[in-house]
């Protein structure tokens, strides 16, 4: 038995608008959730993070902060994609929050003149 042709068009059609609708709600949500990120109570649940590195303001903490969320990430979707029990959506978009802020963090400490290996302002003269 054949499919039509024209049928297999609309379904796709539909499959991709409402793959496109998904995408933009998780990314409002992304977003709102962001401006509420609180890195003191947020990253130790979601990175394992220690106090004292929560503190400073040093660009290679919030890599090695940044690198734990993305395999946080990672292993979340996998998780997802599987099916396993163990996922949960709430904690994969709190990683995308959280993974969202700590970029713009770091993106802003480069940007304003902080030296990769101490997070001091580097010297201008």
């Amino acid at each position: 038995m054949a499919i039509d042709p024209e049928l297999r068009t609309r379904t796709r059609s539909r499959d991709m608008n409402i793959r496109r609708q998904c995408a933009e709600a998780i990314g409002d949500t992304v977003r709102a959730g962001s401006e509420f990120f609180d890195r003191a109570r947020h990253l130790p649940w979601l990175a394992g993070a220690m106090p004292a590195e929560l503190e400073g303001n040093d660009p290679g903490l919030t890599r090695t902060i940044i690198g734990r969320l993305e395999r946080a990430l990672r292993a979340e979707r996998q998780r997802g994609k599987a099916g396993h029990w163990t996922y949960d959506m709430n904690r994969h978009i709190a990683l995308m929050q959280a993974l969202k802020v700590e970029r713009y963090r770091l993106k802003t400490a480069v940007r304003t003149g902080r030296s990769r290996e101490t997070g001091k302002l580097k010297d201008r003269n």
